[in-house]
């Protein structure tokens, strides 16, 4: 039977445990939003952040729409990993969990995005595009569940034994400083492949393909 001791302990834990998905699956969606201002400059991708939300609160918050996207959108993500971090225990192991949350994010997204005019703006509704979307939303899935993972399997302080693994607190620093590093970095990567289209340069020799193979004359000796 559960004390009112263990439940008094529990609940403070239960709070840490959500405020860690939230910042985990902020930094993640961070990062994705990086991820596809670089995919866009690169392979002319959309960036596929719903607006529906800023749009909404745009009334109510002054602040640039660019801004107010980015922010709901980290938020949404934040909420989702805290959402994901609660349930994730009831759910199958190995990489599915990673996958369902990813393919429930874009779900949302497009849900979201289409509510804005009733259907899905021509940005996005390629086909091709819908597919290199959802993969980016998948990896984010995979990436959410791998951080959560590495932070729930590490110790709350330093044992007295010397353990070389990182303290959960210790681990979440070193998560957020990659998250913000990779996501700063998306940006001035993205500016200057936009200023600088990759380009394959030629060949220095022309260079042609035989279309038949070259006879070898009858009275050549080898």
């Amino acid at each position: 039977m559960t004390t009112m001791s263990e439940v008094s302990t529990a609940r403070p834990l239960a709070m840490d445990q959500a405020r860690e998905s939230f910042a985990v699956g902020a930094l993640v969606t961070l990062v994705l939003a990086g991820t596809e201002y670089a995919a866009r400059a690169a392979f002319h991708l959309p960036v596929f952040v719903p607006r529906a939300w800023a749009e909404m609160l745009a009334d109510h918050v002054t602040m640039p729409l660019m801004l107010l996207t980015l922010g709901a959108f980290v938020a949404f993500g934040g909420v989702l990993g805290a959402a994901f971090g609660a349930i994730r225990a009831h759910l199958p192991g190995g990489t599915a969990r990673g996958l369902v949350i990813g393919v429930v994010a874009f779900a949302l997204c497009t849900l979201a995005e289409s509510a804005r005019g009733g259907s899905i703006p021509a940005n996005i509704g390629n086909v091709t595009t819908q597919i290199a979307l959802l993969v980016l939303f998948l990896l984010w899935g995979l990436v959410l569940d791998q951080s959560l993972s590495g932070a729930a399997i590490r110790p709350a302080s330093v044992a007295a034994t010397d353990s070389p693994m990182l303290t959960r607190n210790l681990f979440l620093i070193q998560t957020a400083a990659g998250a913000l590093l990779i996501a700063a970095l998306c940006v001035p990567t993205a500016w200057l492949i936009e200023k600088r289209p990759i380009t394959l340069p030629p060949l220095p020799f022309p260079f042609h393909l035989p279309t038949q193979p070259t006879p070898i004359p009858k009275d050549r000796f080898f």
